[in-house]
């Protein structure tokens, strides 16, 4: 579902003149009735967000580029946090006092 269709399927609520008067309009909330039937990889929020000139440049103010540059830094950073924990066993499974401790601990 692209961005058009889910701004499709909004069913707006009464507003009040001073809420109108800031940009926002109320929206009934939308609840899936399936387990499964939404995730949040399914679901948009729009954000006010300050980027550099040349960093919306170079994206050419295309959302979809952005949001998939994010998201591949998303799983970049979930890699590297793997990574990093295989580092840390490894560094513990050489560490004498860490294993002397461990040892102890365990026989208790």
């Amino acid at each position: 579902m692209n961005r058009t269709d889910a701004k499709s399927k909004l069913e707006y609520l009464e507003t009040s003149e001073e809420e109108k008067a800031h940009g926002l309009r109320r929206i009934k909330r939308r609840h899936a009735t399936k387990p499964g039937e939404m995730t949040l990889k399914d679901c948009w929020v729009e954000i006010t967000l300050s980027l550099d000139a040349e960093v919306l440049q170079f994206f050419n103010s295309d959302e979809k580029k952005i949001n998939q540059a994010l998201r591949e830094k998303m799983e970049e950073s979930k890699n590297s946090n793997f990574g990093e924990m295989k580092n840390l066993r490894r560094e513990l499974l050489e560490d004498e006092e860490f294993l002397h401790e461990l040892k102890t601990k365990l026989a208790a």
